[in-house]
């Protein structure tokens, strides 16, 4: 599968005069509905994947997200139907957890709850069905092919993603020779590799850059996400009532852009190592930016969204713990779910690798 991307991507450099965006690549390499990584259901997360999320140290990170999602129901004033809208759902292990919390908290809540999954590529379609029955969770599952095939304000309770925006193809860009070049992808046919090509940017992504204040230093390297901006106002336009929140690493412009930080957040990883070059093996391994979250909370506020809190997962987790989960404890003690919790807030481990981003309409 890696080579028949390879030579997709090749004809498409060729095809285009020389030279593709690197968002271009990196949509490829991860959405191409026969070879990317994500699209065909290849990724594997865990100790036999490429890497670990929150949802991979077990059940608790969804109960817990659970019991702040019951929490908007209750404030919405328990209304008879209302969504849980969850985008990059992988196989569905998360959509369980939360809807196995949910029917434990409160029958009425369980019945009156759709859970729609924003999924547009068949083979993870069908992994989540599959998940989903053997939760017996089948019958409030819908899933969507994308944000903008649901009607606009149409959600009344929660939108949320756990690890998106990340992957969303990114823009590349470097400070060289007093201009702003973007940092593109050419074919070298004597190495038969593909290798990085600068050009003088757009006027377009020149704005951009200007508008997320990058560091116009020599040889400074960052990424724009403009998709991630796009991506904002659609969750915006859909929601009705309720929050939209997003869980992922990153940081603000003033954390993403520092000084000492030259050479962006762009990498790749395959087996739990980072990758030296992001631009092997196309299809075979994951591609990544840190999210700026200052970014994201611009895009929202101009469609109407209000930010209701930014902290990293240690804090966000905490405050959902003392929900439920801290008092569940004291009373019915769980080693395993103790050390599940420890792992999800513990510095050292996602505690603040991870941001937490919560707007509301």
């Amino acid at each position: 599968m890696e080579q028949a991307l390879t030579v997709r991507l090749r004809e498409r450099v060729t095809a285009s005069g020389g030279s593709i965006p690197f968002s271009a690549f990196m949509e490829d390499c991860l959405y191409h509905p026969d070879f990317g990584y994500y699209a065909t259901g290849r990724q594997v997360v865990g100790r036999a994947g490429d890497f670990y999320t929150s949802v991979s140290t077990g059940a608790l990170f969804g109960r817990l997200l659970a019991d702040g999602f019951y929490q908007v129901w209750l404030e919405l004033g328990r209304p008879a139907a209302w969504q849980i809208v969850e985008q990059g759902a992988n196989r569905g292990d998360l959509a369980a957890d939360v809807l196995a919390r949910l029917r434990e908290l409160d029958a009425a809540a369980w019945r009156a709850c759709e859970y729609v999954i924003v999924e547009p590529f068949p083979a993870l379609q069908e992994a989540q069905r599959r998940t989903l029955t053997v939760a017996g969770c089948a019958e409030k599952l819908r899933l969507a092919p994308s944000l903008s095939a649901l009607p606009g304000h149409s959600i009344r309770g929660v939108l949320f993603s756990n690890e998106l925006p990340d992957a969303f193809p990114v823009r590349c860009v470097k400070f060289g020779g007093g201009r702003w070049l973007e940092r593109r992808v050419a074919w070298d046919a004597g190495g038969e590799k593909f290798v990085w090509h600068e050009e003088p940017c757009a006027p377009e992504l020149w704005s951009t850059i200007q508008e997320w204040q990058i560091p116009a230093l020599e040889g400074y390297c960052a990424e724009v996400s403009p998709l991630m901006v796009k991506w904002a106002g659609e969750a915006a336009s859909r929601l009705s009532a309720g929050i939209f929140l997003t869980i992922d690493y990153g940081g603000t412009s003033e954390e993403l852009y520092r000084l000492d930080r030259p050479a962006g957040t762009l990498r790749a990883y395959r087996q739990h190592q980072q990758m030296t070059e992001v631009l092997a093996a196309p299809g075979g391994q994951d591609l990544t930016a840190h999210v700026n979250f200052t970014r994201l909370i611009v895009s929202g506020a101009r469609h109407g969204l209000r930010l209701q809190e930014y902290s990293d997962q240690h804090h966000y987790l905490v405050k959902l713990g003392q929900l439920r989960f801290f008092k569940e404890m004291e009373h019915a003690p769980s080693a395993k779910l103790l050390r599940e919790y420890q792992t999800l807030t513990h510095p050292s481990t996602l505690g603040t690798v991870f941001k937490a981003l919560t707007m509301t309409v």
